[in-house]
């Protein structure tokens, strides 16, 4: 009934959601993975970005 129709609103609110925010978790974790990983020597992107 309303239940059913409240759940599969909520699931897919938050698989759009998930789809949505999905590329930006990529690139901050792309981001803290290669500033700990290339501590010692610079890379292009970082230097083009400063």
């Amino acid at each position: 009934g309303l239940q059913a129709f409240f759940t599969m609103a909520l699931i897919y609110s938050f698989a759009l959601l998930a789809m949505f925010f999905s590329p930006m978790w990529k690139i901050a974790f792309d981001q803290a993975e290669g500033a700990g990983r290339a501590s010692g020597e610079p890379r292009e992107d970082r230097a083009e970005a400063a």
